[in-house]
């Protein structure tokens, strides 16, 4: 994993969204994150946590940690891990390679 890219996008990530924070020794960013539409209007916001894993060769891991959404598998938590579902493996290989 390149970690100057990793802390590089990592960057982005915090200047577009201020409410969220790094830790840096363990790559997971977390915090309250704002839903909005393309009009700009607010919808809800969600406490996360984002780790970086094997990165750029797979997606980062999602939690949603702050209990708004039910950990089961209709609303695309995963049981066994609570990490939320962000796309099936074969969408996320052919979009990383």
């Amino acid at each position: 994993m390149d970690i100057s890219m990793v802390m590089e996008q990592i960057k982005e990530i915090l200047n577009k969204y201020p409410s969220l924070t790094v830790n840096e020794d363990f790559l997971i960013i977390s915090g309250m994150l704002d839903i909005v539409d393309e009009n700009g209007d607010f919808w809800d916001n969600y406490q996360i946590e984002i780790h970086i894993r094997d990165f750029p060769n797979r997606f980062p891991i999602l939690f949603e940690v702050g209990g708004k959404i039910p950990k089961n598998v209709n609303w695309h938590i995963y049981s066994d891990s609570g990490s939320c579902c962000l796309t099936v493996p074969q969408k996320e290989i052919i979009r990383l390679f």
